[in-house]
């Protein structure tokens, strides 16, 4: 046993050596900890304290370690550990949080234990954490196993900052502690081509926070279903096919970066997205049909540094054509500066709760299927980039939820079309865009009314036939709003309103379009109003010192015009 007090009193990391060899020829139990007597009685709980053991281990075949822990002490072998040809077991007696002093460190080469394929060249057991530090590639460095053979881990944590710490290129991790926040850690970035075994019904894997951890072979599976949870605030890339894994995946936090398109499996098992800051399915230029779960958190945009649960990474193009299940709270989907996400299937989502879209930079995410009845809930658009909504959602079970653009552009295109009377926001910056110069539908919005702020809304005809679209009552908040209706070829862009409410003083409405100011015909926009708004003035004929006008209405007959007069009778 190894008990000390230590050098320092305020919690910060110490060490004192010892100079002895170690042969386990049985089983046998160390303790670490603190005597409690040097400070008494004051600093009765100083913590993160080593025993720094300088000769070398040698353990005998069959046999078991165990090394028990406590006060926040930890044991240190930082010379050579020797394993038997037949499988011993390592095992750390006491949990620790994954910053903190760690109960069992083997600092120094390890080397020998059993080879060859299936077979178990060491055991970790215990509830703690294993630490191999030893990163030398090489002479020095960790050289057990080969063949195949199998590193098993029980119980607890094993956790190694490369994969030079794991021994022979070929060994094996496996996963056989029963739990999800059990298993192997990985504590820096580094990329490995050895298996990693999904041996018992859930299992863990932590990357700690800044650190990538790629795994470039498929998983081993113990039985197909085997499930895996994704821990610590890292990320987990997935860079090889798992064609027959049926298991489910949760990402409890950190990142699970997808970079083969069959990384996760088949659909039978579902990946779910907690509902915790800094939780993200990362999707990394590859196409899916994942069913796909997220958990929301109210008032929260989620995801890494907001960029949502499900991300389409930068500078790539992802598709997912599975239906995404909105389970609790508000979720976030998101696509980094020039990324682009598509949402395909045909009723893309599921669950009633509100949903976020972040379009960061120049950003895209393009929803082709029909929305239904409140799924989502409410939708809510921020980042610069574009949500494109194109499917039909005005029919069987029309879109009712309410729609609120915060920020960058919302373009209702191709099919795309709500139901429903939820209204319609725009925030200062934000632009409403209806687009029938693909397809041409008519009233996209189904006269759902409009609250605009400082927002541009632009209406593109088709060419070469009439564009209506119908808007209930406009509402205005502070801001200069600005309606762009384009009509092309023979075409014309008709906008009629309900109506336009008081307007906040000193605000604006610039109305500006192809040919606006004429009648409706081939070329022409319009703008009309069902109920009139007040004009200001008398009531005398064009050209008229005497005209009513509206004074915070502004014309201009061209679609990229700034100003030419002010509206009127």
């Amino acid at each position: 046993n190894y008990y000390f007090d230590g050098a320092s009193t305020d919690g910060a990391t110490g060490a004192v050596s010892f100079a002895s060899n170690i042969n386990v020829l049985a089983s046998a139990t160390v303790g670490v900890g603190r005597f409690g007597t040097a400070y008494a009685p004051l600093f009765s709980q100083n913590v993160n304290k080593i025993a720094n053991v300088t000769g070398n281990l040698a353990i005998a075949g069959g046999t078991t370690l165990t090394v028990t822990p406590a006060n926040g002490y930890g044991l240190r072998l930082s010379s050579t550990l020797a394993l038997p040809s037949a499988a011993a077991t390592l095992s750390v007696g006491t949990a620790t949080s994954s910053n903190v002093v760690q109960g069992f460190e083997v600092a120094g080469a390890v080397t020998g234990g059993a080879t060859g394929s299936g077979v178990v060249t060491f055991t970790k057991a215990g509830v703690g954490t294993l630490v191999l530090s030893n990163n030398t590639v090489g002479s020095g460095g960790n050289t057990f196993g080969s063949g195949g053979s199998i590193i098993d881990i029980t119980d607890g944590i094993l956790s190694v900052a490369s994969g030079a710490a794991l021994g022979d290129s070929a060994n094996v991790v496996r996963l056989s502690a029963n739990s999800a926040t059990k298993g192997f850690r990985a504590t820096d970035s580094f990329s490995t081509g050895r298996t990693f075994n999904l041996n018992a019904a859930t299992v863990g894997i932590d990357v700690a926070l800044g650190k990538t951890l790629t795994l470039n072979a498929a998983f081993g599976l113990g039985a197909v279903g085997n499930a895996l949870q994704k821990n610590e605030l890292g990320v987990l890339e997935l860079n090889a096919a798992n064609p027959t894994w049926t298991g489910a995946l949760t990402v409890s936090a950190g990142a699970v970066k997808v970079s083969n398109a069959s990384s996760l499996g088949t659909i039978a098992g579902i990946t779910s997205v907690a509902g915790a800051p800094g939780a993200a399915l990362q999707l990394n230029g590859v196409s899916i049909s994942e069913p796909i779960t997220l958990t929301g958190l109210a008032s929260n945009v989620l995801g890494i540094n907001g960029a949502g649960q499900l991300q389409a990474l930068y500078g790539t193009t992802s598709t997912d054509s599975a239906t995404i299940t909105l389970a609790t709270a508000q979720a976030t989907i998101g696509a980094d500066d020039t990324a682009t996400l598509n949402l395909t299937a045909a009723a893309p989502f599921s669950g009633n709760q509100a949903l976020i879209f972040n379009t960061a930079g120049t950003g895209a995410i393009n929803v082709s299927g029909a929305l239904s009845a409140s799924n989502p809930g409410a939708i809510t658009k921020i980042g610069t980039g574009v949500l494109t909504l194109s499917g039909d959602s005005s029919v069987t079970t029309p879109y009712v939820a309410t729609i609120t653009v915060n920020a960058g552009t919302l373009t209702l295109s191709g099919a795309g079309k709500l139901g429903g009377t939820g209204a319609i926001t725009v925030q200062p910056g934000g632009v409403l865009t209806l687009d029938s110069s693909g397809t041409n539908v008519a009233s996209r919005l189904s006269a759902r009314p409009l609250t605009l702020g400082g927002a541009r809304f632009n209406l593109v005809g088709a060419s070469n036939a009439t564009t209506a679209e119908t808007v209930g009552a406009i509402t205005q908040l502070a801001g200069n709003t600005v309606f762009t209706l384009t009509a092309s070829g023979t075409g014309q862009a008709n906008l009629t309103a309900a109506s336009i409410g008081a307007v906040v003083s000193g605000t604006t409405y610039l109305f500006r379009g192809t040919n606006l100011g004429q009648a409706a015909g081939a070329g022409n926009a319009t703008f009309a109003l069902t109920t009139a708004p007040t004009f200001v003035g008398g009531s005398g004929a064009a050209g008229t010192t005497t005209k009513a006008v509206l004074p915070w209405g502004i014309i201009d007959s061209s679609a990229s015009g700034v100003e030419i007069g002010r509206a009127h009778v």
